[in-house]
């Protein structure tokens, strides 16, 4: 079984998460590169993911705008719509 290691800071905010395999060694790595406030909240705003082996190869997620506590229609999340989204 392998493991998970989380960074967090006091306040709450993620700033590195790390997966492991079943030997303990480190398959892949994801840093939060920028921390901002966005709908009223501290967070992340700029995290990257990257194997342990190629570090060269990443993934890289951004965030501009966010919303918290919006109210949804209970349709939403019905098995129909997620399957064909209504717009």
């Amino acid at each position: 079984m392998g493991k998970q290691i989380l960074r967090i800071r006091d306040d709450g905010v993620l700033l590195a998460e790390e997966y492991y395999d079943q030997d303990g060694v480190l398959v892949k790595a994801m840093r939060s590169l920028e921390i901002g406030e966005l709908g009223g909240r501290t967070l992340a705003t700029r995290q990257r993911m990257a194997k342990a082996d190629a570090e060269d190869e990443w993934t890289e997620i951004g965030f501009e705008v966010l919303r918290f506590d919006d109210e949804l229609e209970d349709s939403v999340f019905t098995l129909s719509n997620l399957r064909n989204p209504r717009r």
